[in-house]
């Protein structure tokens, strides 16, 4: 028997400091500066957050457009003794690298044991904490790119999947059911014709030649 309170259990959520920023490229580099260095930026439901990083577009102008919308990857916001925010500076090759990383962990997640994922998602770093609230516990990662972790980490294995369709721009999804292999119904439809196609190349010949017979047997004028 369970005696322990029901209102003494708490379900621990994920944020971190990270929003919306100004920034532009200069060269290679991005700059900028948060709009507000208090924002709280939370884990998604269904692994939203991480899904959306893993697909995004990691050119110049995907990378400044995330930066924009959601802050850099891994500096924490801080402010200035005015007030003021304090202003960032990284390089787009570090961003496309953290995610390469990321996406390599989504792909790899069904090819190791459960819990040695867990362990390389939940890993312990320092400056975080644990913060009770009335809402409920809430831990607060040191930067957004350690709350795109415990995002994914959040989502059972077996539904991190990656599209089956070659070319698909959006690849990375999270399955709503286990035997979805696909992220849309547009990339299901193409492989719904690709099996089509193979059935007919291996099959075809032979289903024509057996219904040319029973349309013969069936005419009356051929007998």
């Amino acid at each position: 028997m369970n005696n322990t309170p029901a209102n003494s259990i708490h379900r621990l959520s994920f944020f971190t400091l990270a929003g919306k920023t100004e920034a532009n490229c200069e060269g290679d580099q991005v700059k900028g500066r948060w709009l507000d260095p208090h924002s709280e930026l939370r884990s998604r439901k269904g692994g939203e957050l991480a899904e959306s990083f893993a697909n995004w577009p990691n050119d110049l102008a995907g990378v400044l457009r995330f930066t924009c919308k959601y802050g850099p990857l891994e500096i924490a916001p801080s402010t200035q003794a005015d007030g003021s925010s304090s202003e960032f500076r990284f390089s787009v090759e570090q961003w496309r690298k953290r995610q390469e990383s990321f996406r390599q962990i989504w792909e790899e997640c069904g090819q190791i044991p459960v819990r040695q994922f867990r362990q390389t998602i939940y890993r312990v770093e320092l400056p975080e904490q644990v913060i009770r609230r009335r809402t409920g516990m809430e831990y607060r990662t040191a930067n957004l790119s350690r709350l795109l972790d415990f995002d994914l980490g959040n989502v059972p294995v077996e539904r991190l999947r990656k599209c089956a369709r070659p070319d698909c721009p959006h690849p990375y999804f999270v399955a709503r059911h286990l035997k979805q292999n696909y992220c849309s119904d547009v990339c299901a439809a193409w492989g719904q014709g690709q099996w089509k196609r193979k059935w007919w190349a291996e099959h075809g010949n032979a289903w024509r030649a057996k219904r040319g017979k029973k349309s013969k047997r069936g005419n009356p004028r051929q007998r």
